[in-house]
């Protein structure tokens, strides 16, 4: 299991409020360029994100046997758009973090 992924799945709005925070101080003069690469490095090394076609992802929905779903914490959080909260999709081994914790 990933190392981070227990923190993650307890503080999901806290990671998107330090995201957001980070982004705004990349534009403070000579200290965003060190927050930027910080931001980038905890980024690539930290969480991975993929782009799929419709037929990969349902490849992959049918090869697991668990799958959770929860509140998208971009909308929860920042509440800027009106498409549906419940909507963030969690597979295999992340399955047991969210629902252990009862993330909802």
């Amino acid at each position: 299991m990933h190392h981070a992924l227990r923190f993650y799945s307890s503080k999901q709005e806290f990671v998107v409020r330090f995201y957001m925070f980070g982004a705004k101080l990349t534009k403070i003069p000579v200290v965003g360029r060190f927050v930027k690469a910080f931001i980038n490095w905890f980024a690539t090394t930290q969480h991975y994100a993929y782009i799929l076609t419709p037929d990969e992802a349902k490849m992959i929905l049918d090869a697991v046997d668990k799958i959770a779903v929860g509140d998208c914490k971009c909308r929860k959080v920042f509440r800027n758009c009106d498409n549906p909260i419940r909507t963030d999709i969690v597979i295999g081994v992340g399955y047991d973090i969210f629902t252990e914790r009862r993330i909802r």
